[in-house]
């Protein structure tokens, strides 16, 4: 077997010393010398990342959908609709976004919204929706696949516009900065709004993700890596009240 590897630039990446918290330490995470556990917070964060002026770069059409995903062995961007609805995650998705919203469907805003799988349920069901991608040409290659209104630019450089649902799905473990994401998310959503994330998360019941696991302590790609109490530091910390820690895909 081949594989077709996304050409990076090392210049594209700066050294983090910091978890996002503030906390410092040389202790290695268990699951990748790349990674350092933060003794504050308890998150796992690469010791380098990517830089903010990168993130264009490196998520692009060619390099990240589709060389990247190969090498991965995960399906291109086009292909994930159908993983995504046949395995039933996107049903899993709605079912919990209906437990917390109004009846009335009103705007949603999705961060990284790829393919826009989960957007093109939502407008079905009579949600406004907005989907936000860093690279010009895959927002324009979805929007026109799909119709959907889809715009370029990296969250929060490029702001979002006043939305009652702010989704993240396989997002935040990406963001370099999560605090300055997430208080911009939370100014963006409407009083009484719902934000609905997805991510890796660290449980412990179980001591990492099994054959998953050098996928997910990928540094280049995933600058933190959360358990769930991490995770609900960081919500408070941006003043988010937490409905639900607790489900699992």
């Amino acid at each position: 077997m081949t594989a077709v590897l996304q050409s990076v630039d090392e210049a594209w990446f700066e050294t983090a010393d910091r978890c996002w918290c503030g906390g410092r330490s040389d202790a290695r995470s268990p699951h990748s010398p790349h990674y350092r556990v933060c003794p504050r917070c308890g998150a796992h964060y690469a010791a380098q990342r990517l830089r903010p002026d990168c993130i264009d770069k490196f998520y692009s059409f060619e390099g990240y959908w589709q060389h990247r995903q190969q090498s991965k062995q995960h399906p291109v961007l086009f292909e994930r609709q159908q993983l995504l609805e046949s395995d039933g995650r996107v049903q899993h998705w709605l079912d919990a976004i209906a437990r917390h919203t109004s009846a009335s469907p009103r705007t949603t805003v999705e961060v990284g919204c790829a393919e826009g799988t989960l957007l093109l349920h939502l407008r079905r069901l009579g949600w406004q929706t907005v989907g936000l991608e860093p690279d010009a040409r895959t927002a324009g290659a979805v929007r026109e696949r799909t119709g959907l209104d889809i715009r370029t630019g990296v969250f929060p450089d490029v702001a979002a516009p006043a939305c009652d649902l702010f989704i993240a799905n396989d997002v935040l473990e990406h963001v370099p900065d999560p605090l300055r994401f997430l208080t911009a998310a939370r100014a963006a959503l409407r009083p009484g709004g719902i934000l609905f994330l997805q991510l890796p998360l660290m449980e412990k019941e179980q001591p990492d993700f099994g054959s998953m696991t050098d996928k997910v302590f990928d540094p280049q790609e995933h600058a933190f890596i959360y358990s769930r109490g991490a995770l609900a530091t960081l919500l408070e910390t941006a003043e988010f009240e937490v409905l639900e820690n607790s489900d699992a895909w």
